[in-house]
């Protein structure tokens, strides 16, 4: 991936008589954690001149001075995460209060020649100078202690009896596990506790089975969509073709769970499939039937106008019995992007129906075997709102992401829009827009709801200087309203990652895909966040799924679907240089 530079164009302004450095940065030379006693932290002892640093964790309203063994230094100081931000300039030793703002960037410059960066390396420093003193460290059959508390020896931990408090740590003799409080509940500190996806806070995790089609075939996208339902998932492959001259005809994988393994038991296709048709692009279960989108199929002299196919069990096997198509169809609707199956009502999306790309959903009820067009939804907004680009049905609540509508005067910001039934009709409850958001967010791109809790995704959210690297936002419904809760972001991600292009939810459990995530120089390896919701104002994160065998153009994290305990992660690309494709299943210890 082609990672952009920075060029901080900085403003002019009189600092004891220099005037602030114009220069051009690539990455940070080093990164330290800042202390929040009155010790003194090495910065680095190679720093050069045109180097900057990055320094994290600084204590709020404390006063930190930031000094060089070079006299001739000149430093400048700004917000890490927004580099437009100027905080202080001048030369060394630098003094800066943290208010509000705990990481920064350090800009190393020389003052004569003005701004000048040939220099030999420096020793820089950072103390915090308002903090208190180092606390004494107490050995415990430690005569020299090299911490606060050093023990040479065993500790045992009991249950707390006290009132809990962030930072504490306990054993609770009920569950076996070694807990942390994190000023909201215990948190467990192993991989052993029943309600883990098997990972602490920050660890990575690993799948438990990789499934991949019984098919010779390559390039042919393989988890490029997946849902699953019970003992029985569906995994699409809109790429499949039986010839190499007939790319894209698709189809779907039947998978059944047997003594907790994953077994193919069946491919199914459409009835009347064709080069190009991208049957499988999306895939939804429940109960008996299954539903299958193929949204570049050709209906009539209406090209890429979409369709949707509907398979039944009988015993266990899976028959074609329907295929839908919308009343008012046009070319290049894309009809069967999205789709989402609950019980007898099945949503489908058109992102692009209209001549103004502005999209719609339509809304089927099944009578026996028979599915009847009964609602089309299409919300007045702006050209090319892309309605229907994500979708998600629960419990007669309807999500329905527009990524593409102007709010305000900020061009594709994105709406979700909120729809219910109350048995005869649809009606809308709710409009959701980010409060923070901006011109290009694309938020909507992506949408999941489960009974109170929803995710919605943002990937063309630029999080300060990384251009796209994205965001989702969480939300919980209050009567008719959805309130935010908190919006999450991977710390560790780049431009362009698009986190949040694919999320899902699961009672206070949340699962975020980032398939351009670039792992260890593999760009667009991918990767898969997980989160809880711990209380109405609070997400924390728990863990990062990558797969055992990834590597570069996997595109890990395409696809996802998550229950309570199961969790499918598609990688349309995977399976060795074939590109076939895998889908990764992880399952709570």
């Amino acid at each position: 991936m082609t990672r952009s530079i920075p060029l901080l164009i900085l403003v002019l302004i009189a600092s004891e008589g220099f005037s602030q450095c114009t220069n051009t940065f690539q990455y940070p030379s080093f990164e330290v954690v800042a202390s929040s006693y009155n010790d003194t932290v090495t910065i680095s002892n190679v720093s050069y001149a045109g180097d900057y640093a990055i320094i994290r964790e600084m204590a709020q309203g404390e006063t930190y001075e930031i000094s060089s063994n070079n006299p001739n230094d000149y430093l400048t100081i700004r917000e890490a995460d927004d580099t437009s931000i100027l905080l202080s300039h001048g030369p060394a030793p630098l003094s800066f209060t943290a208010n509000t703002i705990d990481r920064i960037s350090v800009h190393i410059n020389l003052i004569t020649p003005s701004c000048g960066t040939i220099n030999e390396a420096r020793t820089t420093r950072i103390v915090c100078t308002s903090c208190e003193g180092t606390p004494p460290k107490i050995g415990i059959r430690s005569t020299e202690p090299e911490a606060t508390l050093d023990v040479d020896g065993e500790i045992k931990l009991g249950d707390s009896q006290r009132p809990p408090q962030a930072g504490m740590i306990r054993w609770n003799s009920t569950t076996s596990d070694f807990e942390g409080h994190n000023g909201e509940q215990w948190i467990s500190l192993t991989k052993a506790n029943s309600s883990s996806w098997g990972a602490i806070s920050n660890a990575t995790v690993n799948e438990n089975q990789k499934i991949v089609a019984d098919n010779p075939e390559f390039d042919f996208e393989f988890g490029s969509s997946v849902a699953f339902e019970g003992d029985y998932a569906v995994i699409g492959a809109p790429q499949f073709s039986e010839f190499q001259e007939s790319w894209g005809i698709g189809d779907a994988y039947i998978f059944h769970r047997e003594n907790d393994t994953w077994v193919q038991t069946q491919k199914i296709s459409a009835n009347d499939a064709v080069t190009n048709d991208r049957f499988g692009c999306s895939v939804d279960i429940s109960g008996d039937y299954i539903a299958i989108g193929s949204n570049y199929a050709n209906i009539g002299s209406n090209a890429s106008q979409g369709a949707v196919y509907i398979f039944k069990r009988t015993l266990n096997t899976w028959s074609q019995i329907n295929k839908l198509v919308a009343s008012d169809g046009l070319s290049y609707d894309w009809f069967g992007s999205d789709v989402s199956l609950d019980g007898a009502t099945l949503c489908v999306s058109a992102p692009t129906h209209g001549s103004d790309n502005h999209g719609a959903v339509y809304i089927y009820k099944r009578n026996g075997s028979s599915w009847t067009e009964t609602t089309k939804l299409s919300p007045t907004t702006s050209d090319f709102a892309n309605v229907g680009s994500s979708i998600d049905l629960q419990n007669n609540y309807l999500m329905i992401g527009a990524p593409g509508v102007n709010v305000s005067s900020n061009t594709a910001q994105g709406k979700v829009f909120v729809y219910t039934y109350n048995g005869a009709s649809w009606s809308l409850q709710d409009e959701i827009t980010a409060d923070d958001g901006v011109a290009q967010d694309r938020f909507g791109s992506s949408v999941a709801i489960d009974n109170l809790n929803a995710v919605i995704g943002a990937p063309n959210r630029d999080v300060g200087s990384y251009t796209n690297q994205g965001v989702a936002y969480i939300y919980t419904r209050s009567g008719s309203n959805w309130n935010l809760v908190n919006s999450v972001n991977a710390a560790e991600g780049e431009a362009y990652h698009f986190f949040g292009d694919v999320v899902d939810i699961s009672g206070d459990e949340i699962v975020i895909g980032s398939d351009n995530y670039d792992h260890l120089g593999n760009s667009f390896q991918g990767a898969a966040y997980l989160f809880e919701k711990i209380s109405s104002t609070k997400v924390i994160r728990k863990s990062k799924a990558l797969a055992s065998d990834g590597n570069k153009n996997h595109y890990y994290g395409c696809a996802i679907h998550m229950s309570d305990d199961l969790l499918f992660i598609g990688a349309k690309n995977a399976d060795g240089d074939n590109g076939r494709g895998a889908v990764y299943i992880l399952t709570k210890n």
